[in-house]
Parts: structure tokens; sequence; C-alpha cells
């Protein structure tokens, strides 16, 4: 269900149009009962859609811009109910908001540009879904993987806090491509995934780093506290089966994890660690878990 947020200084305007998109079952945020809290619902509710007028605007003109630019590539569209002629400058108003609706509004007019801002937003909703997802696992593909890792990277260097990075390789995953189709092969990716992320923390990153391999960043993690969280996924992925199209596959899977330093600096580099960590893990038979050690610090 969309959410719009109702954000009008007139509040006679406000509830009427309130009780027009209740009653066609559209959840609505009232963002004047506290107008003191305003900048806040503006840049941190969450809502799919919302109405300013001008006292709105001219108060709350770059918060409007910084939560557009927050979504940014999902489309947030603000509708402007302008009151009247001398409100503002239509090329001005044009730059900010997306569409622009004149008191008193018509039903069936403001029916149809809800509807279409609405088929906008949930239209770049999904096709930003689909750039930063991985399709067989449902969790960020590589190439947002890295954005994230920098990012992450970048914060704990600068501000000098813990981060660990983890790689997961599934053992037996080039057998099983040799043995099941390929609808069991991804199923079982998605289903290791899918367990692995329901036991990490919320802060924790996790997205597909290459065919049989998954990357997880851990922002204040130790290597210590990386490898008690590795070995907890290491049983947890070999003692029961991954039950796929009424197959159950028993499989391993082996960690190597990297801890930053002040040695390191690059993204590249520190991943570069945990991939040494794993190819030890896997000569070694796999099912296990590999810390790089760095004989340098």
């Amino acid at each position: 269900m969309a959410k719009i947020l109702i954000a009008l200084s007139d509040k006679k305007h406000g509830m009427i149009l309130k009780k027009w998109l209740e009653d066609r079952h559209i959840c609505v945020v009232p963002a004047i009962d506290n107008p003191t809290n305003l900048k806040s619902k503006l840049l941190k509710l969450d809502y799919d859609l919302a109405f300013i007028d001008k006292t709105i605007l001219e108060r709350h003109r770059e918060d409007i811009r910084e939560r557009k630019l927050k979504e940014y590539p999902v489309i947030l569209p603000f509708i402007y109910i302008k009151s009247s002629p001398e409100d503002e400058n239509i090329s001005e108003l044009w730059a900010i908001v997306d569409e622009i609706l004149r008191v008193p509004l018509k039903k069936l007019n403001l029916y149809m540009r809800v509807q279409r801002l609405l088929s906008y937003r949930k239209m770049t909703l999904t096709l930003h879904y689909i750039s930063v997802t991985d399709p067989v696992s449902g969790f960020f593909a590589y190439k947002y993987l890295m954005i994230i890792g920098e990012q992450e990277f970048e914060q704990a260097k600068r501000y000098n806090r813990p981060l660990s990075v983890m790689i997961m390789h599934i053992d037996q995953l080039p057998k099983i491509k040799q043995s099941y189709k390929d609808s069991i092969k991804d199923g079982l990716i998605r289903n290791i995934a899918q367990r692995c992320y329901l036991r990490i923390r919320t802060v924790d990153i996790l997205g597909r780093y290459g065919t049989d391999k998954f990357l997880f960043i851990m922002p204040e993690t130790s290597a210590k506290s990386a490898v008690i969280i590795a070995e907890r996924l290491r049983r947890l992925v070999y003692e029961r089966p991954a039950i796929v199209e009424g197959c159950h596959i028993y499989v391993t899977a082996s960690f190597g994890i990297a801890e930053l330093n002040e040695k390191i600096t690059d993204f590249a580099s520190f991943i570069s660690k945990a991939e040494k960590a794993l190819e030890i893990a896997t000569k070694k038979g796999g099912n296990r878990v590999e810390l790089y050690i760095d004989e340098a610090i």
C-alpha cells in the first residue's frame, strides 16, 4: 500500500485531501500535527509521495531537495498545491516538484496524477532493485557490493573503527553443477545465502562475490568476532541439508577472513587478504575457517 505524506499549511485542504485518499484505501501520513518536527518527517519518514504548498516549500526547500537526492535514482514525487496565481514562478517550481495542482482540486484529475506518479516511483524502485540485486541469491550484486564496501572501508579508516571482511565459498558447488539441473543449483545458492543472512546482524552486508562465493562486510567487528561468526555459519551449512525441489543436498562451506589494519590502503587489497585466507581453507580440504595473518604487522 502506498504511503502519502500530507504537509499542507492549510489544515482544511489537508483534511479534505486526507479523507479523499483514505476513502481510496491509500495510507496517509499526516505531517502538520506537530509543525516543529516537520523537517525530521520530510527527511526520515517512509513515504512514497508528498503534498506540499507554498508555505512548506519556502520553509523546507533545501530539506525537500536533500530527501529527493537521498532517494535518487528512485523517484520520490512531490505534488505542489497552488492556491493562488501569484504563488511562485512556475519554472522555479518545476525544478523541485513533480506535479502542480491548483485549488480547488478536481477529484478525477487528482486521482490520475497521484496514480501516475506512484507508478513512476514503483517503476524506478523495481529498476533500482534489479540493478543492485543478484538475480539468483536475492542479495547484493557484485558491482553494488563493491560500492558499499568502498564506503564502509573509507569510514572505518577515517574514524579508526574495526572492520572485517569474510568470503564464504560453497565447497561442493562445482560438482553440484554437474549432477543437478540449473534450477536446483540456483536454489541451493539462494538457500545457503538466506540461512546465513538470518544468522548475521542487520548492520552486516551480504552479497554475491562470484559463482560460488559470498562476501560479508562486517562493520565494528574484530577478527576474533568474525571468526566466531564464521564458525557459527560453517556449522549451520554442514549440519543440515539444503532442501531444494525435494532434493536434500549436503554441502560444506569454507571461510576466509581479513581484519582492517593501518597497512591496508584500499578496499581491493583488503579483500585480497580474505581471498588468500580462503585459498588456504580450501587447500586444507574445505569446511574450515581461516584468518589472514600479516606477518609484517
